[in-house]
């Protein structure tokens, strides 16, 4: 329906981008400035404001932060590669 449509509400006047967020293994939720954002990895986070943000991807039986890394979304369809299959 139009409806759904419609209720995205994009405030474009400050920008948006997003993430991709990989590693260290599959099956990590995904955090961004300590919110859940319903993802798990490997997967994409949109939208998210342009600016810093704290990516951390979570134990979810252990709640434990298994990797983290601050990075910094940049405006437009391009999603910020996070990759913490080299963090050992």
């Amino acid at each position: 329906s139009k409806e759904a449509v419609l209720s995205f509400d994009f405030d474009l006047t400050r920008g948006s981008g997003g993430v991709y967020v990989s590693g260290p293994r599959n099956g990590l939720d995904i955090y961004v400035d300590g919110t859940y954002r319903r993802a798990v990895t490997p997967a994409p986070v949109r939208p998210l404001p342009v600016g810093p943000h704290l990516v951390e991807v979570r134990d979810r039986e252990t709640g434990e932060v298994v990797a983290s890394r601050r990075i910094v979304v940049k405006d437009g369809p391009s999603n910020v590669e996070v990759d913490f299959t080299t963090d050992r």
